[in-house]
């Protein structure tokens, strides 16, 4: 009897500390993807900010500038120790389609991470 009650208290740690483990990893990867959504849609604030505020006028960039440079992100303030960066290059020969990359990094306690995204401007707005 003592030795069923043992046998049932030891299979239930076990079992415990497998959904301990389970529930760590899941809290763990969430945040990652939290971190990720919250990058790249900053990343897309930046661009709406330059579209509406510069559109295709907005000056090529000779080295990545501060992604609050063309406005506000308040997105950035919800990511772990986020900064933003935005490069601007002509697309065209002619300069009237631009090429916006923004990249957003973060550092999730283990590494840094960084989400870039891209997008055309042309003077209608967004590029064929």
């Amino acid at each position: 009897m003592l030795l069923d009650a043992m046998c049932s208290l030891v299979v239930a740690t076990v079992v415990m500390a497998s959904t301990m483990t389970l529930f760590a990893a899941t809290y763990t990867t969430s945040g990652g993807a939290r971190q990720n959504n919250l990058a790249y849609n900053a990343a897309r604030h930046v661009i709406e900010n330059i579209r509406y505020g510069y559109g295709a006028s907005v000056a090529v960039t000779a080295s990545p500038q501060s992604a609050t440079t063309y406005g506000p992100v308040p997105e950035l303030s919800q990511i772990t120790n986020g900064t933003g960066t935005v490069t601007i290059a002509n697309y065209n020969t002619s300069g009237t389609v631009k090429c916006v990359a923004v990249t957003i990094s973060w550092y999730d306690g283990e590494k840094t991470r960084s989400n870039t995204v891209s997008s055309l401007l042309t003077t209608g707005g967004v590029a064929p």
